[in-house]
Parts: C-alpha cells; sequence; structure tokens
C-alpha cells in the first residue's frame, strides 16, 4: 500500500474508535456537561477584641527612638581585622590548583577562590591565609620570596574581588 493510503486508513480507524467509545455515553445521557461554579464562603469577619491589641509602654518608648544606622569611624575602616596574600591569578583552574597544592606542600593555609564576572570566562586566585595579625601575613610574606613566589598582602573580606 502506498503511505498516503496507509495515514487515511489510520486517521479512519482512530475516528471510529472514538465514535464507538463516546457514541453510547452520548445516547444513555451519561455524558454531560457539568456545572463549573464553584461555591467560596465569604471572608470570615473577627470580633471587635481582635482586632488592636495594646502594646506595653517600653515597646512603644522604643519605636519612637530614632535610630541610626552604624557608621564605622574611619580609624577601624582603614585598619582591617584580618589579612590575606595573594599569591596569583589564574585563568585555569589546572594551573591555579598545581600552586595551591605546591603551597600546601610548604605548609601555607592557601586556598583556592573563583571568581565569576558577567559575560567574561572565569579567573581564579591563589590565596594564604587569613591571617589576624598583619606581622604575621608579612612574615609569610618575606618567607614566599625567598622561595622566589611573588605575593601581595591584601585586607581579608568573605566576598572579596581579586582586583
Amino acid at each position: 500500500m502506498e503511505r498516503k493510503t496507509k495515514e487515511i486508513l489510520f486517521g479512519a480507524a482512530i475516528i471510529i474508535s472514538l465514535l464507538g467509545i463516546f457514541i453510547p455515553y452520548i445516547l444513555n445521557g451519561q455524558l454531560r456537561l457539568t456545572d463549573a461554579r464553584t461555591s467560596i464562603p465569604a471572608s470570615p469577619t473577627w470580633p471587635e477584641k481582635h482586632l488592636l491589641v495594646e502594646q506595653p509602654k517600653e515597646i512603644t518608648e522604643f519605636k519612637n527612638q530614632i535610630l541610626t544606622p552604624h557608621q564605622p569611624n574611619e580609624s577601624s575602616a582603614k585598619k582591617p581585622k584580618t589579612w590575606v596574600i595573594s599569591a596569583g591569578v589564574f585563568d585555569s583552574t589546572q594551573e591555579a590548583e598545581k600552586w595551591v597544592k605546591i603551597l600546601q606542600n610548604k605548609n601555607f593555609p592557601a586556598y583556592l577562590k573563583k571568581e565569576q564576572i558577567t559575560k567574561s570566562p572565569p579567573r581564579y586566585g591563589v590565596f594564604i591565609g587569613p591571617k589576624l595579625q598583619k606581622n604575621e601575613a608579612m612574615n609569610m610574606i618575606k618567607q614566599l620570596e625567598q622561595d622566589n613566589i611573588h605575593s601581595e598582602l591584601k585586607p581579608y573580606h568573605p566576598n572579596m574581588a581579586f582586583e
């Protein structure tokens, strides 16, 4: 048989089978359109006593105070509390992981951080630390310079960028 004839016969078979299923329901009156209305109850009404509860005097006094956000003074903004050493920024994760392993083998607390800027390839930073004391971090930099590893001291912030 031709393909077109097969398609016609297949379509006719589907139509006949659908008619065979639905005609008995229509003739017996079992197939009816149902009412799609829903009955949503009206919104509840609350008694008067639940409308407002008087707040204690201390709370109202606290709310009336003028609260200002914390403004750090200049000396605390310039002196970070934690330091980190930047040992390099790489374009490939393999190169960055290699440097992390090298530094960890030299007993430095090195780690890798990925930075993704929109529509640009990711960069991988290798960092050592963080250290609470600046002099500890400076001593680590001196040790790295003895091994010919260029590094840079930076203030540590959890979501710091590589710069």
